[in-house]
């Protein structure tokens, strides 16, 4: 059977036994963002074997501290209702732990972009410069991120997404939908 056309990595499997034809599968199974419309300054290339960065956790939440390299998170969430347009999130926080292996020891570039279903930003993109330095004596490193975010405005109800991007290459969106909900006569406001 020849299996020169399958890319790298993937996982082979004929279509019956009787026939001579492969199909590949990638192994890596996970979905573009919703649409292709996050594409400010990021390129969405498939992770490959070598890729040994890994983000652990990527939550939109209300409170997120770390204390002491424990990353502590308080009341997650992906759906604000509002009755009233535009909507104000008086506070949230983004909370990321990310794993870095030795071999990308050196500096990053974690790049944030908040977006309404349009592509278009709600707030201005957060670059933050991360500097990776493992010591000799261990092979990874674990960094919390939190951004704090006041005020968070919402023009229309839909689907938002926080895209998170490592060195330009997109790593993973956290969703959240806004609703806007009708209050009804006669109910208290």
């Amino acid at each position: 059977m020849d299996t020169s056309g399958c890319p790298a990595g993937s996982k082979i499997t004929t279509a019956t036994p009787a026939q001579n034809s492969i199909r590949c599968i990638p192994t890596d199974t996970r979905l573009p963002s919703h649409n292709a419309r996050y594409n400010r300054d990021v390129k969405k290339f498939p992770k490959s074997e070598t890729d040994t960065m890994n983000i652990q956790i990527a939550v939109l939440c209300d409170a997120a501290t770390d204390y002491g390299g424990k990353l502590n998170i308080l009341g997650t969430f992906d759906t604000i209702i509002t009755r009233q347009l535009p909507a104000f999130h008086p506070q949230c926080s983004i909370a990321l732990r990310i794993t870095f292996n030795k071999i990308e020891e050196g500096s990053h570039k974690l790049k944030m972009n908040f977006v309404n279903e349009d592509g278009k930003l709600v707030m201005p993109s957060i670059d933050i410069p991360v500097d990776v330095l493992i010591p000799a004596d261990l092979n990874f490193l674990v960094r919390n991120f939190i951004i704090n975010i006041q005020q968070l405005k919402f023009d229309q109800p839909g689907q938002y997404a926080i895209d998170i991007a490592i060195d330009g290459r997109h790593e993973t969106s956290v969703p959240l939908l806004v609703k806007h909900q009708v209050q009804n006569q006669g109910e208290p406001s």
